[in-house]
């Protein structure tokens, strides 16, 4: 079942209003990015190191979400094996009486890739739930107070 209602329009002015569910921010985890698990395999371990910074810095990911994005690391690392193996024996095997039927790894891939964009929906990897999730707020710069006495020496240096 799909999400209900339009999808948010990121040009509209009724963000800047606060109308609009895109003008929700998510705030960054102040206990820092999640560490990668141990035991990945070398393809969920690349997919984390290309995508947790990224996600982290756009407050999609958290460290209570660290158990769903290593499923997502796994998930991904299947897929890669699976379309090896499918590449490597075709998308077509032979029967024991010579026919020719889909090979067994073509439903398992079908199943995977279903459950790798469930979950990328999850962290805002795919265009549409991008735009349907909220970005992280920004902090805001803090202004310095100037100290009198070199606002005063600064004065004098360059205006007397």
């Amino acid at each position: 079942m799909g999400s209900r209602g339009p999808h948010p329009d990121p040009r509209s002015t009724k963000s800047d209003r606060g109308a609009n569910t895109l003008s929700r921010r998510l705030k960054k985890d102040p206990n820092g990015l999640p560490r990668m698990p141990t035991g990945l395999p070398s393809a969920a371990q690349a997919f984390w190191k290309s995508h947790a910074a990224k996600l982290f810095e756009t407050g999609r990911l958290t460290r209570s979400d660290a158990g769903a994005f290593e499923r997502l690391s796994r998930t991904w690392a299947q897929l890669v094996q699976l379309d090896e193996l499918l590449e490597a024996e075709g998308m077509v095997a032979t029967t024991a009486a010579g026919g020719a039927k889909a090979h067994p790894a073509c439903q398992l891939r079908t199943n995977c890739e279903k459950t790798f964009l469930s979950l990328a929906q999850q962290f805002g990897l795919t265009p549409l739930s991008r735009q349907r999730t909220p970005e992280v707020e920004k902090e805001k710069p803090t202004r310095m107070r100037r100290d009198r006495q070199a606002e005063a020496d600064l004065q004098a240096r360059y205006f007397d």
